[in-house]
């Protein structure tokens, strides 16, 4: 017994969730319309085509997935608790220092990284939440 065929087109799918969807391989296309194309290359053409089409196919029903699937619980009640640093900054009235720019040291030096880090724990440092005890 097959499955159902959608009757929805892919593309409209894809755009419909926010995937962006590769172009077909170049030349596939023509290939399978050339009635002089050799056998070996029509079949390689129909493999590729499929292949790219099962691709899609599989990453636009996984969007759709992430798309109705509902986060657990705790994750729930992570997002309604968490209010963003800025926010929090913003109300209590301090002023963030600005993000080092570690474009120009190559993003992954090992003087990019601390600069970055050290940061990152002057942040925390001005955002932290009073304790509750």
């Amino acid at each position: 017994m097959q499955k159902a065929k959608r009757a929805t087109p892919i593309k409209e799918r894809a755009a419909k969730v926010g995937v962006a969807l590769k172009p077909t391989p170049a030349g596939v296309r023509a290939v399978l319309a050339d009635d002089g194309a050799s056998p070996a290359a029509r079949t390689r053409a129909k493999t590729a085509l499929r292949a790219h089409m099962k691709g899609a196919q599989v990453k636009v029903a996984r969007a759709e997935q992430r798309a109705i699937e509902q986060p657990a619980p705790a994750q729930q009640q992570q997002r309604r608790s968490t209010v963003p640093m800025q926010e929090r900054a913003a109300a209590a009235g301090v002023e963030l220092p600005a993000t080092p720019d570690t474009s120009a040291a190559g993003g992954g030096s090992d003087d990019a990284k601390a600069a970055l880090w050290k940061h990152q724990k002057a942040v925390r440092q001005k955002t932290a939440r009073p304790s509750s005890r």
